[in-house]
C-alpha cells in the first residue's frame, strides 16, 4: 500500500475525547489502515518508515517522530522492535477504535 492513496475519515468525537490533533489522528489512521492491508508482509502490523508516512501526510519526518511519541505514550499506537529486519513496526490499539463510530469500518 505505501504511499497510496487513502482516505481518512476523522471522527471527531474521538479526537476531542483522546486529545488529539489532527495531525496525530491522521498518523494513528495511517498506521490502522496500512497494518490492515493483506499485502504489508507482516499481518497486523504497520511496515513502512516514518519517512514513507511523513511523504503520504505531507507532514515532516521530525513531525511523524513526534507524533509516534505522543501516540506510543498515549497508548494509541504500539511498537515491536523487530530486529530480523532492524526496524520498528507499528499497529494502533483498541483505544482510538473503541472510540470511532466506525468500528465496522475498521
Amino acid at each position: 500500500m505505501g504511499t497510496a492513496k487513502l482516505n481518512i475519515v476523522i471522527d471527531l468525537e474521538a479526537l476531542r475525547r483522546l486529545k488529539l490533533s489532527l495531525n496525530e489522528y491522521a498518523v494513528a489512521e495511517y498506521i490502522s489502515r496500512l497494518q490492515l492491508d493483506p499485502d504489508n508482509g507482516l499481518s497486523g502490523w504497520c511496515i513502512v518508515s516514518k519517512k514513507e508516512i511523513a511523504k503520504a501526510l505531507r507532514l515532516s519526518e521530525q513531525s511523524v517522530f513526534n507524533i509516534l511519541k505522543k501516540l506510543l505514550t498515549k497508548g494509541i499506537i504500539e511498537r515491536l522492535l523487530n530486529d530480523a529486519i532492524n526496524s520498528n513496526l507499528d499497529r494502533q490499539t483498541r483505544i482510538l477504535r473503541k472510540l470511532t463510530h466506525l468500528k465496522s469500518y475498521l
